[in-house]
């Protein structure tokens, strides 16, 4: 595993960033699996712009982890997604609600990715960092392994169906985008080898290739 910290002042890096890698793969001809974050649409938006003219047909896009509901709730990320404008034509977009309930969507979210990581190709995840030290859908001090490549996960009012630890463990390379003064001391954590049960962001490191985009560490660009 190699972990690398990058400052920057705003997500024009990161844009660049994943938008190569991605670009780069399809371009070569490969598939590529891209799970996105809650709270970076901004970013999102903007790469799926800069990918417009790759070939998409080759691109797999779904979710890190998403709130529970019916389909479009106002809290739904991918709802948010759509609504901040992101579009990637012949691309093969996969939400995880489907309207039938949450037991049945994190199920049918776990075939989804079981299919996604079986098909091959470069696996890329972009997650964020909450400033109690949760990522993806994993609560802040408890990420316990399961066999399934997603599981439903409620912990007070914080409530997601999320990728797990195993899913994580088999991407090829992560890419994290945190910003904020509240989400500092996190940073410092995640710089440190911690069991996932302080700071379940510590999952990140099962991943090869990791590169930290944020406000606070780091070499500069």
């Amino acid at each position: 595993m190699t972990m690398r910290f990058v400052k920057i002042a705003d997500a024009e890096p990161v844009v660049q960033y994943l938008a190569g890698v991605i670009g780069r793969h399809l371009e070569a001809g490969e598939r590529v699996l891209w799970q996105l974050s809650g709270g970076s649409a901004i970013a999102e938006v903007a790469v799926a712009g800069k990918l417009r003219n790759a070939p998409l047909e080759h691109l797999t896009v779904t979710l890190t982890d998403e709130r529970p509901g019916p389909v479009g709730h106002p809290d739904s990320n991918w709802f948010q997604l759509e609504q901040a404008g992101f579009k990637l034509p012949g691309a093969k977009l996969l939400p995880v609600l489907t309207g039938a309930g949450t037991e049945a969507d994190t199920a049918a979210f776990a075939d989804v990715l079981a299919h996604a990581l079986a098909s091959g190709g470069y696996r890329l995840g972009l997650f964020g960092i909450g400033s109690d030290g949760h990522t993806a859908g994993l609560p802040a001090e408890n990420a316990p392994d399961h066999v399934e490549l997603a599981a439903y996960y409620e912990d007070g009012s914080f409530r997601r169906i999320s990728s797990t630890p195993a899913t994580i463990a088999r991407l090829d390379e992560a890419v994290v985008f945190v910003m904020g003064e509240a989400k500092h001391a996190q940073l410092d954590r995640l710089s440190k080898n911690l069991p996932v049960t302080e700071q379940s962001a510590q999952v990140l490191k099962q991943v090869p290739k990791i590169t930290v985009f944020n406000d606070y560490k780091g070499e500069t660009l």
